[in-house]
């Protein structure tokens, strides 16, 4: 990260940890809780975003540079951690991720995310009946 004299961070969670992990020729895109700050840094980093999974920022929280992050990140899958059933959910966020595989805490349970050396899966403690 830049120096803290050049940086202005304003919210707390844009001091969140992101975390790619890579196995097998997979990766996962962990974001903690950053919000447009920290989505934008990223965005303009030169870092490869690019994950198999990606573990949507700020709880599926949808700000001016989430469509950006999704289609830098590119990922087959996303998981949502939250509170929040996706029939309570009008932010925009169903739309931003409907061509990808998505899970929500909320509605499907605990999310497993497994790579091994020759695939990578994804399973929900609670499967839901229809999509």
């Amino acid at each position: 990260p830049p120096p803290e004299s050049e940086l202005a961070i304003l919210r707390a969670n844009d001091t969140s940890l992101v975390l790619r992990i890579g196995y097998g020729g997979r990766r996962i895109l962990i974001c903690g809780d950053v919000q447009a700050f920290a989505q934008q840094q990223l965005l303009t980093s030169g870092t490869d975003l690019r994950a198999d999974v990606l573990i949507l920022p700020h709880h599926g929280g949808v700000d001016p540079t989430t469509r950006a992050f999704i289609e830098a990140v590119n990922p087959t899958t996303c998981i949502r951690s939250s509170a929040q059933r996706d029939a309570r959910t009008t932010n925009g966020l169903l739309d931003l991720v409907a061509d990808r595989a998505y899970y929500n805490t909320a509605d499907d349970g605990a999310v497993e995310v497994r790579i091994t050396p020759t695939h990578l899966t994804v399973t929900p403690f609670r499967p839901r009946r229809a999509r």
